[in-house]
């Protein structure tokens, strides 16, 4: 019997669309039992994903609510010279650090629903949007002593540095210790006003707010409740540039 190149083109066809058919009525018919993971049934995830939350299985510092458009923003965060307000550019993540860019700027995200003076988180989302980062006010020293304690080191009562970190604190909070990296945190620290300019307070142990001045010093940046404390230390610290925050489009 001959066999055309028509009719063998014919015969493959059919072969891989009974293929293609047998493989989506698997997939379709599929059960629930096999989707299920780490002790969540296929319905927990499942509504976990409805209301927007992230994947339940991951470490619970991680949860976070995905992005809501309903109820989040997202914008560049604008980098301005505090003396002559001079665009110097934008915020960017390198790693975990904050640092300043004029070609790669991050999306940040926050709650737009928050008035002016509400302490809020300022987001940035990875992992295709399962997981943020907050962009975290850290200190190795701050927490035992509060900034500005007269019992505290020049160090400790000056310097603080920005860091992004899958973690976050309530506003309000006093520091939280981040075991991992041995470092006390904030997050909810930022507040917008009408301007879109930033501004950020740390809560010391005992509840007092210190306003901070954000700074850059060695291409990354932190914050302080006095620069002018930082300069006579020398060396880096000479060339210390305060800046002004605002959200941008």
């Amino acid at each position: 019997m001959r066999v055309t190149l028509s009719t063998t083109l014919t015969l493959v066809t059919c072969a891989v669309g009974t293929v293609l058919a047998s493989f989506d009525a698997a997939s379709y018919h599929m059960p629930r039992s096999a989707l299920a993971s780490d002790g969540y049934s296929f319905d927990q995830l499942a509504d976990a994903y409805e209301q927007g939350l992230s994947d339940p299985r991951l470490p619970k510092r991680a949860i976070v609510k995905r992005f809501d458009p309903n109820t989040q923003a997202t914008s560049k965060i604008g980098v301005f010279d505090t003396n002559t307000g001079e665009s110097q550019g934008f915020l960017t993540i390198f790693g975990d650090f904050i640092r300043n860019t004029t070609t790669d700027p991050t999306l940040f995200q926050y709650s737009k629903l928050a008035g002016v003076g509400d302490k809020i988180d300022l987001e940035v989302s990875i992992q295709g949007g399962v997981v943020t980062k907050q962009l975290v006010v850290a200190t190795k020293n701050t927490a035992t002593t509060g900034l500005n304690s007269p019992n505290a080191s020049p160090h400790t009562k000056s310097d603080l540095y920005a860091v992004a970190w899958p973690l976050r604190t309530p506003s309000g909070s006093t520091p939280t210790l981040d075991a991992i990296h041995e470092t006390w945190f904030e997050s909810a620290v930022w507040s917008v006003a009408s301007d879109k300019t930033l501004s950020c307070t740390w809560i010391n142990p005992d509840g007092s707010p210190v306003p901070l001045e954000p700074y850059f010093v060695v291409g990354q940046l932190h914050l302080s409740p006095s620069t002018a404390q930082l300069r006579p230390w020398g060396g880096p610290w000479y060339d210390i540039r305060n800046v002004t925050l605002k959200l941008v489009d």
